[in-house]
């Protein structure tokens, strides 16, 4: 299996992973485990976009037995969501490009200039201690649908 680069198996049991990596497949951002583990995975899934894009064409999604795997390319800088929930592709691909924003938020556009002027540049130091943000970010997605209603969240009073 392709997951087998975390030997755990709590890993492999969560039922939606996030992951942010750069177009020469360095890992940038993963929900659970650690991102240097996964370099494997972020190859893997860096090749099969390659792969696509040198077809002239941009994968979306694929479906693997009950999982879906949904991809988002913003220039040097692919989002990938794997997930065996219920929810539409429209949906994770809204959450990618939620994702997308709040990385843009911590780094700015300068991320894109980094990568034209060294394609194997690391960007995870960028994000260091801005775990939290991200994880709060997921969490909502199946809490709150403000997050996929672009709407503002309701407050509870008193």
């Amino acid at each position: 299996s392709m997951f087998q680069d975390d030997g755990s198996a709590s890993w492999r049991k969560r039922k939606k992973h996030f992951f942010i990596l750069s177009h020469s497949g360095k890992p940038i951002y993963s929900r659970y485990g650690d991102e240097h583990k996964l370099a494997g995975f972020s190859a893997t899934l860096q090749a099969i976009v390659s792969f696509v894009e040198n077809t002239a064409d941009h994968i979306k999604f694929v479906r693997a037995g009950k999982h879906q795997i949904v991809f988002l390319v913003k220039g040097p800088i692919y989002l990938v969501c794997i997930s065996c929930t219920e929810e539409s592709f429209e949906g994770l691909r809204g959450q990618l490009e939620l994702m997308y924003g709040q990385m843009l938020l911590i780094l700015t556009k300068s991320v894109n200039r980094c990568f034209e002027k060294n394609p194997k540049f690391d960007m995870a130091p960028l994000l260091g201690g801005t775990d939290a943000v991200f994880r709060s970010l997921i969490r909502a997605f199946s809490w709150n649908p403000a997050t996929f209603l672009h709407a503002y969240t309701c407050l509870p009073l008193a």
